[in-house]
């Protein structure tokens, strides 16, 4: 069980971690005040937010109006892809020929993809940058 959690705003891209404290299987916000250097403190329900964290709710994410329990794989996942989408934005404004900025996109989305199957429990590390290298292999001829 974790003693703290993080909590993201997506809109904002803001988060914080609070410590939880666990009675009888529940996990209970601690410093629920710190809420507010997120934008959160008056938007939510804290007694319903009690009922999604278990014992493995690494991150409770709000995207508008509704809060997601996370894993700690699912919110490596999503802060990958967030990650994934920025710098494809980035390639997409960058002054490079369109047949580079395509291979060099396709080797950002080939490691995402890797990361979101490694945050399944099917891929490891070292298959992800074995394929990290063949891509830049290729890109490299």
């Amino acid at each position: 069980m974790n003693q703290s959690i993080i909590f993201y705003n997506q809109a904002n891209e803001k988060l914080v971690s609070l410590p939880i404290r666990w009675e009888n299987e529940q996990g209970l916000i601690l410093e629920k005040e710190k809420l507010a250097e997120i934008a959160l403190n008056n938007k939510i329900d804290l007694d319903r937010l009690t009922k999604i964290i278990t014992p493995d709710t690494f991150t409770i994410a709000f995207n508008e109006e509704k809060a997601t329990s996370m894993s700690y794989n699912q919110w490596e996942t999503l802060r990958s892809q967030q990650a994934n989408d920025a710098i494809q934005e980035k390639i997409g404004e960058s002054t490079l020929e369109q047949p580079i900025k395509n291979q060099i996109a396709n080797l950002f989305n080939d490691f995402n993809q890797g990361m979101a199957v490694k945050y399944q429990g099917k891929k490891s590390w070292n298959a992800i940058y074995e394929g990290l290298l063949a891509n830049i292999e290729q890109l490299l001829k």
